[in-house]
């Protein structure tokens, strides 16, 4: 029922299994979902992009990730800080 994600569904449970996490039954699929779109923020992706990769039939659906784009902003510029101040 995964369509074309059939092999990275089946790998993600594999891993899950290989490391001892346990999700509740029908979890695993939303929890890679989530991951991925995680990731896809973190890394520069949009909210558009990424609604229309989810099917979202609203953007404010997908909005509830933007926050990460920002998080992930603070820390790169935190870390860049104590980098640039070790150097002095």
């Amino acid at each position: 029922h995964h369509g074309r994600f059939t092999g990275a569904i089946t790998l993600f449970r594999l891993a899950l299994n290989r490391y001892g996490i346990e999700l509740p039954k029908g979890q695993a699929g939303r929890a890679l979902q989530h991951s991925f779109c995680c990731h896809f923020i973190q890394s520069g992706g949009n909210s558009p992009t990424l609604q229309k990769a989810l099917e979202h039939s609203c953007l404010a659906m997908t909005m509830c990730y933007a926050h990460l784009a920002l998080d992930h902003l603070r820390g790169a510029v935190k870390l860049g800080s104590s980098v640039l101040k070790a150097k002095l």
